[in-house]
């Protein structure tokens, strides 16, 4: 498969359609899937873009010359996602020519990607009769309900001909995660985790990392889709930290949840430009330790705005107080992992995080959404 998407405009041109170009280009090209973007300005970091002269400006080239220019460019695409040009004004040459293109050309598959509708907005009446029908031989996505039924009023569509395909956010970019880290988010799926939680701890035995695992472990039994990022890192003044590294895999594995487990120190060493994106990234610090000279940490979780489960061990209970939950090492995992949930629950930060992972952001829709329509 290989996807041709057309707009006037394309990143790193600022706009809200630039934008979903953009991210939509990232996705299939991460998907393995070939894309060209075809525009009259800018040059997208993914995928290949091809720069028409003739789409920047609709006074600079007729008819004809707009519409060879189209054919050449989308020539060989499996799929043409058309964004906006077929319901603004701005080029309705273009608009004209890839009406009759997609005519000819029945085996490729045409989709009209609605984002605003200028026949339904008066400023900009009066339009051209081109843009109040639904052009033949499209496919027709709508970023929204509202524009679902928008577009269905005015050219007559039923709205279970329009699909609706939202627009969305980057967790990575927004979360400004660092290469090494978005590079991992990626390939283990952090973004799907909940909850997410945070180790910040050296190979050492009293970090007690061996409880992160338990309650990984009895979250996921619980029926929550964990997981757990532990900086791991070995500690330069001591001898058994491959050995603490060893036993702790073999337990993850015993505990069915090596996957969902994620030991940075084995990817890369982390800079402290990597551990505050982690911060970032997670949910909450989960930190069992034993014992602590200080417990920084904390500090760190609070001004991240995360919540801390934490051992009653001093100094941390003196360190920080708010949004920290104290964790009895004594305690079952299982009852563990409840105090968690039902202090997360609690949390409209996670709440709102949740919502927006889990229905918002592209990596979401992609996967729900595009790929099962498209892919």
């Amino acid at each position: 498969m290989s996807v041709a998407m057309i707009h006037y405009s394309a990143p790193p041109v600022i706009g809200g359609v630039e934008s979903v170009i953009g991210a939509h280009a990232d996705l299939f090209t991460h998907a393995g899937i070939g894309v060209r973007i075809i525009t009259g300005d800018g040059i997208c970091a993914s995928g290949e873009t091809v720069v028409l002269p003739e789409l920047a400006d609709p006074l600079q080239a007729s008819a004809e010359e707009v519409r060879e220019a189209l054919e050449r460019a989308t020539d060989g695409f499996s799929t043409v996602f058309v964004h906006n040009i077929l319901t603004m004004p701005f080029h309705l040459g273009a608009t004209q020519a890839l009406w009759d293109i997609a005519s000819q050309r029945p085996e490729t598959r045409w989709v009209n990607w609605v984002h605003d509708i200028a026949a339904t907005n008066s400023d900009y009446h009066p339009t051209s009769d081109l843009l109040h029908r639904a052009p033949p031989g499209f496919e027709h996505v709508a970023i929204s309900a509202h524009r679902q039924a928008e577009y269905a009023t005015l050219t007559g569509l039923a709205e279970s001909d329009i699909s609706v395909i939202p627009n969305g956010i980057s967790a990575i970019d927004a979360l400004s995660l660092t290469a090494s880290v978005a590079a991992l988010a990626r390939d283990r799926r952090f973004l799907s985790a909940a909850p997410l939680l945070f180790q910040p701890a050296r190979l050492l035995a009293r970090k007690n990392i061996f409880s992160t695992l338990e309650v990984t472990a009895a979250l996921r039994d619980a029926g929550h889709p964990a997981q757990a990022i532990v900086t791991a890192v070995p500690d330069p003044h001591g001898v058994a930290s491959s050995d603490l590294r060893a036993a702790l895999g073999a337990r993850a594995a015993a505990l069915g949840i090596a996957p969902h487990v994620t030991f940075v120190g084995d990817h890369f060493s982390p800079s402290p430009q990597d551990v505050a994106a982690l911060y970032r990234l997670a949910d909450a610090l989960y930190f069992p330790s034993h014992q602590e000279g200080f417990g920084l940490p904390l500090l760190e979780a609070g001004l991240h705005r995360i919540p801390v489960f934490c051992t009653a061990a001093e100094p941390m209970q003196s360190v920080l107080s708010a949004h920290v939950t104290t964790i009895d090492l004594s305690a079952p995992p299982a009852e563990t992992a409840t105090t968690i949930i039902e202090a997360l629950s609690r949390e409209p930060a996670y709440i709102a995080r949740r919502q927006v992972l889990s229905s918002s952001s592209w990596e979401t829709i992609f996967e729900t959404r595009i790929v099962p329509k498209f892919l």
